[in-house]
């Protein structure tokens, strides 16, 4: 029996991405050899992997807005989740399209090498939890969004998960502020909440959401579950 995916692994991995110098994450994870980045729209991501049974596990994981990083592309990147209602519609929904699709060929080419006993699946934090949705929902492909934006105002993309109808769940801290999105749409598939105390820009934070996950966290129980279990 394959071991199940967990919600703390996901998290750590999520944490992980940002970072070079962090090669492995939780639950036997470790980071393989492809790490894209892309300076014009922003788009950074590595692929984490681990051997499982007669198979292996594929991670795509996507970093969340980088500020400071690039002259800012990522926030106006994170605009390009308004669909037509971004002040600067064109150039925030091209940026947010380059994200996506730079995830997608690093989903493309871990098909290529992947066998037919593989598990692939596609993650990430913040604006990259909603690359992820829009990714794993155009390909078929189960997603774990953390603390990650509404994605339905961007065009097409509902009518995509509708027709696709991939598995994909969308972690979300209560008191995170980036939940504010939803004036704007909905996140896809199904939703589970952090009943985390933080608040603010504590409450974005993914390692803190990792900590919690972790084995003595708050949230360990949780953490412990996988997130794609048909009874989760």
């Amino acid at each position: 029996m394959a071991t199940p995916f967990r919600y703390v692994d996901f998290a750590w991995i999520c944490n992980a991405v940002y970072e070079r110098s962090i090669f492995r994450a939780t639950g036997g994870f470790v980071r393989s050899g492809m790490i894209v980045e892309q300076k014009i729209s922003g788009f950074q991501g590595a692929v984490f992997k681990r051997g499982n049974g007669s198979g292996i596990d594929w991670v795509i994981a996507i970093t969340g807005t980088q500020p400071t990083e690039g002259y800012g592309v990522d926030v106006v990147a994170d605009l390009g989740f308004g669909g037509n209602l971004s002040p600067i519609a064109t150039l925030s929904t091209a940026l947010l399209s380059a994200q996506c699709a730079c995830a997608t060929a690093m989903l493309k080419t871990v098909r290529g090498v992947a066998s037919r006993n593989d598990r692939i699946v596609i993650t990430g934090h913040s604006l990259g939890g909603g690359v992820a949705q829009i990714v794993g929902a155009a390909n078929s492909i189960a997603a774990l969004a953390i603390s990650a934006p509404a994605v339905t105002a961007v065009e097409g993309v509902f009518a995509t998960w509708q027709k696709n109808q991939p598995q994909i769940v969308c972690l979300r801290v209560r008191n995170d502020p980036i939940n504010h999105t939803d004036m704007l749409g909905s996140v896809l598939g199904r939703t589970v909440w952090l009943e985390s105390p933080r608040t603010g820009g504590d409450a974005h934070s993914i390692e803190k959401t990792a900590i919690e996950l972790s084995p003595h966290g708050q949230f360990t129980t949780l953490g412990q579950s996988d997130p794609f279990a048909v009874s989760a």
